[in-house]
């Protein structure tokens, strides 16, 4: 009977494991961007305007970037909106912190993204992995 509890204990070790994995980038696909502090998603609101929102029914369309790799290893994002008018491309270092996380350092600032709270516009902070408002849960997501 013991082996059997030991067996479940390491299936679930194994789950949790796979879930704590940073999301492998390729460039030229869509992800969501989902902040640790609140469970708000990366959006572009327009107006230049970028910010934290919850997705109510799925993820919209404001909250989907494309992700192209340039060749310093940073990452342009770009949003999937109808206007491309609407917020321009960000470029961005991405730096793994744990358990499936990541920071974004502006190349232009080196600046952190940070989010403020939910329907507020986002932030470039002094960087710090141990911040959660600076920790982004990288989703691979549908164009």
């Amino acid at each position: 009977m013991k082996a059997g509890s030991i067996f479940v204990l390491v299936l679930t070790l194994n789950f949790c494991q796979a879930r704590l994995e940073r999301t492998k980038l390729v460039s030229g696909s869509v992800y969501a961007l989902e902040s640790q502090h609140d469970g708000a998603f990366l959006t572009a609101f327009g107006n230049g305007k970028v910010g934290g929102k919850h997705a109510n029914n799925g993820i919209e369309q404001g909250q989907r970037w494309t992700f192209t790799q340039n060749g310093d290893a940073s990452w342009t994002l770009a949003p999937i909106i109808a206007d491309i008018n609407l917020v321009s491309e960000q470029t961005w270092k991405i730096f793994p912190v744990s358990h499936g996380k990541s920071l974004l350092q502006s190349l232009s600032s080196n600046k952190c993204l940070v989010n403020t709270r939910s329907e507020a516009t986002l932030i470039d902070g002094s960087c710090d992995k141990d911040d959660p408002r600076q920790r982004w849960n990288i989703q691979q997501s549908a164009a």
